[in-house]
């Protein structure tokens, strides 16, 4: 039987790095795309090191260490270890790089210290989205989605055993800055031996070693005391307790802005907050920043229905604000109870009236008055039982701008809101399922907010090529990138 064979492995073969790279291949693009963005703006693309002049070899180019990056993140290759293995057998790096090949402290080291430059990237490749019309912002949607970062989950500190440790890591530093002296009084006695060098410099290193320690954990304490925690990851303390639907881990809270009309990512941050609550103004003042642009419709879910936030954005920008409203679906639930504005009570389902029982106050930081119904009536109702366990009387809390709340209510409510609504899931939940896919069972490899920003950054200029490569092809992505455009 026969088989088909392959070439004799000794034949030799005269071609070009070039001609192993197919001519419609995307790293084409890659490279068109960051080689644009340097050259157009070499003042924010260079090496933000530690050392500042030395002898020695010449650093690699911000270029090749921003496509080195770029091809990683978009084929999920992030480790610095695995890209240095990558630069020596991966045909398509080598053609990338011009067959150099960094080593991991080199890779890391430029993530590590560039953040900057790979930000400048990220905002500058969605300018150009932007001034291509491909980011418009007549529709857009909002979502969060939590990332565990890399945090061991084991690691954790409260604040008295984060004092202790600084106070353990204190007598440590102590006790060796003490051997240190005793072996300085030694020196001036006699020569210091190579073996009593060696000493010294172990005991120099060790408090160093020490020092570090302490003042990690002095950060530790610091931002658990900014946040009002009661404990924190010692590995990447600025990191937060969330929760999932099963898991309680600490992490961060990805907050995307995705445009509806290519589902082009027009901007990702990273949050620390839990919930998202509180998120939806940040984000949108975080896209006015970096793109100048005020969406004119955003959709979100039921974590964004703060009525404060919206109402703000609602009369601040011109941008109408559509957010599925948290509606209690209890049978004796608020929304259950009329209020007669004339009278100014609210009428039970029972006919029963609930009248003002506290003037004006601060409630859940709005403005707010209370409504209560008699306890001799309320005891008696037949209906007690579903409507409250209070023996006080059913109350109800009636917030100043609930009028605009109700009116508000109603909008969401009709028709053509509620396609838009539909919309939203179909914009924004496809992004974070390719973007979880990529990141895998470990999504971080940084610590840190700002440092995770710098993968999250990577993550989004990935994703937002390899989108316009399958929307408009190679021709239509290398029209795009040649042709002028803003870039800053």
């Amino acid at each position: 039987m026969s088989y088909v064979k392959g070439q004799d492995r000794q034949q030799m073969f005269i071609s070009s790095l070039d001609e192993m790279i197919a001519p419609e291949n995307p790293i084409r693009i890659m490279d068109l795309l960051v080689d644009r963005f340097v050259l157009e703006n070499p003042e924010k693309y260079h090496w933000r090191g530690f050392r500042e002049t030395g002898s020695g070899r010449p650093a690699y180019s911000p270029s090749d260490m921003l496509k080195l990056y770029l091809y990683g993140y978009s084929n999920r290759i992030v480790s610095s270890r695995k890209l240095e293995a990558e630069c020596h057998r991966n045909i398509e790096l080598k053609w990338l790089l011009n067959n150099l090949a960094p080593d991991f402290k080199t890779i890391a080291d430029y993530r590590r210290d560039n953040s900057q430059a790979i930000s400048e990237m990220t905002i500058s490749f969605n300018l150009l989205l932007k001034s291509k019309d491909l980011i418009k912002g007549n529709l857009m949607a909002l979502d969060g989605t939590k990332i565990k970062a890399n945090a061991n989950p084991g690691k954790n500190l409260t604040h008295d055993e984060i004092r202790d440790k600084i106070y353990e890591y204190e007598k440590e530093i102590f006790r060796y800055l003490y051997l240190l002296q005793d072996n300085d009084v030694n020196d001036e006695l006699a020569e210091l031996d190579e073996k009593k060098f060696k000493t010294v410099e172990s005991i120099k290193e060790k408090i160093s070693d020490l020092t570090g320690q302490k003042e990690h954990l002095e950060e530790c304490l610091k931002r658990l005391k900014e946040n009002r925690g009661s404990n924190a990851s010692s590995t990447d303390p600025e990191s937060r307790l969330v929760k999932n639907r099963k898991d309680l881990y600490y992490g961060y809270n990805l907050q995307v802005i995705v445009d509806s009309l290519y589902k082009l990512i027009a901007s990702a941050q990273v949050r620390q907050s839990p919930n998202d609550l509180h998120q939806m103004l940040p984000a949108l003042d975080n896209l006015k920043k970096e793109l100048d642009l005020d969406p004119t419709v955003i959709v979100a879910d039921k974590g964004y229905d703060n009525p404060q936030v919206i109402r703000q954005i609602e009369q601040e920008r011109e941008t109408e604000v559509y957010v599925s409203v948290n509606e209690s679906s209890d049978q004796y639930g608020k929304h259950s109870f009329t209020f007669d504005e004339e009278q100014n009570c609210y009428i039970c389902p029972q006919g029963q009236v609930l009248k003002q029982k506290r003037g004006l106050h601060k409630g859940r930081s709005r403005l707010a008055r209370l409504y209560q119904c008699r306890a001799d009536i309320c005891n008696q109702c037949p209906n007690k039982s579903d409507c409250t366990e209070s023996n006080r009387g059913r109350s109800i809390t009636r917030y100043e701008d609930e009028k605009w709340r109700d009116h508000y209510v109603r909008k969401v409510d009709s028709e053509p809101v509620k396609s838009i609504l539909q919309q939203r899931m179909c914009i924004i939940e496809h992004v974070f399922g390719v973007l979880k896919c990529w990141m895998g069972k470990i999504p971080l490899l940084l610590r840190g907010k700002d440092k995770v920003q710098t993968e999250i950054n990577l993550y989004v200029t990935a994703y937002n090529l390899k989108r316009i490569i399958s929307l408009f092809g190679y021709d239509g992505a290398k029209e795009m990138i040649l042709s002028k455009g803003i870039l800053s």
